[in-house]
């Protein structure tokens, strides 16, 4: 939310563009321009705080554009998403095209790969190291298994298509189950 929403005061077509410029800054710094360990401090940050720290991938001048969107002064932002856009237009032939920040990417890539060998490890180390209970000899073997019926108790007939009645042996009255 926009400073000016935050303290309770009126939100307009500004307020708007303070979002944009809080999505621009994610785009362009992968993180979010206000933090904090909760929502409150975040609140906070956004209303008493600048936000965090461009990193040098993004060019001044975009950077310029995206700092007047996060101005806490609605007075001092762009007015109209019209200006924003002619200022981008403008930014456009002067700024290094973007380039994703493949340091970040390969650190990531590298500790998910660390994470995934010691994940292998720990699961392949308790399946070894856990102890295998076979039947012994005086283990209890199951010799049958009984399969009772399904009857509806509940007295919902919605429940009725768990089961059926066996109308071959209508003499029996008996009822199987639906699933053989």
């Amino acid at each position: 939310m926009a400073p000016e929403q935050l303290r309770g005061d009126t939100a307009d077509a500004r307020s708007d563009l303070w979002a944009f410029g809080v999505m621009l800054y994610e785009m362009c710094a992968g993180a979010r321009p206000f933090q904090g360990r909760s929502s409150f401090e975040v609140s906070s940050n956004i209303i008493n705080h600048s936000p965090m720290a461009f990193p040098l991938t993004v060019a001044p001048v975009l950077r310029a554009v995206i700092e007047r969107c996060l101005e806490k002064d609605p007075a001092r932002r762009y007015q109209t998403a019209g200006e924003v856009r002619a200022a981008l237009q403008a930014v456009q032939g002067r700024a290094a095209p973007w380039a994703p920040n493949r340091d970040r990417f390969v650190r990531r890539r590298l500790w998910a790969g660390i994470a995934a060998v010691i994940l292998v490890g720990v699961v392949a180390a308790g399946l070894y190291l856990r102890p295998i209970r076979l039947p012994g000899p005086g283990a209890a073997r199951v010799e049958s298994l009984a399969v009772l019926p399904m009857v509806n108790l509940s007295g919902d007939s919605a429940q009725d298509y768990f089961c059926r009645r066996d109308h071959g042996s209508a003499q029996h009255g008996s009822q199987i189950c639906c699933g053989g």
